[in-house]
């Protein structure tokens, strides 16, 4: 092929035809242009191709962490399917029996009170929050993430990100508080659970005044405690909640996005 034009060009000079060889030139450059953004076009679209395969693979793998985080803060809110381990309560278990408790110290403890009192598992532990934010990391790091779809679903990803930032300071705050507090349980309240799971046969309610005095000290850091610790849940609780609907709602748009990108 450049032989042939090559011809072409030697038989306009040889004859004299400057003109025409003119026009032949430019129609020449003209054709090698077409030819260039052509080849950039179709490079273009590979290259397109190519990021639109990846982003689509990452948005598969992020549905994947929205799964796992909405299992999560289910576990740890309710548990239904029994998956709490190191014998914490779910949330919702321990905010329920931390509220009785404190409603019975309000009535007055009783020995009567004494069996669900000794048995309530009050405690879920430090409900760490732990999300899964990998996929997001990652296209963070590689500036990936801006290429990633459409503008409203990168603006509900890095909202999200956002969110887990904020609500995980809170989380630890949280916890702290309810380690705080449990703390201050141990000497009274915590000592007297403790007799009770070391010895039950012979635990005696007797051995511990304070439980009847609501004026004793014991009592009023039970009460001061239990509040606090319920506080602190509720609070752990509230915002597990919201973290797995807002976990549902970007599960949602990502998986909106997959298949309107298919159609």
């Amino acid at each position: 092929m450049i032989k042939f034009f090559r011809k072409i060009r030697h038989r306009l000079l040889s004859e004299s035809k400057f003109s025409k060889y003119l026009l032949y030139a430019i129609g020449e450059i003209v054709l090698v242009v077409i030819g260039i953004l052509i080849a950039v076009q179709i490079n273009d679209w590979n290259e397109d191709r190519k990021v639109s395969k990846a982003n689509r693979v990452h948005l598969q793998k992020m549905v994947a962490e929205m799964d796992e985080n909405i299992a999560r803060m289910r576990m740890l809110t309710s548990d239904n399917e029994g998956l709490m381990y190191y014998g914490f309560p779910p949330l919702d278990e321990a905010i329920l029996n931390c509220d009785s408790i404190l409603k019975l110290s309000y009535m007055g403890l009783s020995e009567e009170h004494l069996p669900f009192i000794l048995n309530a598992r009050f405690f879920a532990g430090r409900s760490v929050l732990n999300l899964q934010q990998d996929v997001f990391e990652e296209l963070k790091s590689t500036g990936r993430l801006n290429t990633l779809g459409t503008d409203s679903l990168i603006t509900a990803i890095k909202g999200y990100s956002k969110r887990y930032l904020r609500e995980k300071y809170y989380n630890t705050e949280h916890n702290d508080n309810i380690i705080r507090s449990m703390e201050k349980l141990e000497e009274g309240f915590g000592k007297m659970i403790l007799d009770y799971q070391r010895d039950s046969i012979h635990f005696s309610i007797n051995k511990y005044p304070w439980y009847f005095d609501p004026t004793s000290e014991e009592y009023k850091i039970l009460q001061i405690s239990f509040a606090q610790v319920l506080n602190s849940q509720e609070k752990n609780y509230g915002k597990m909640m919201d973290i797995e609907q807002h976990s549902e709602a970007l599960k949602r748009s990502i998986l909106n996005h997959l298949n309107s990108a298919e159609q």
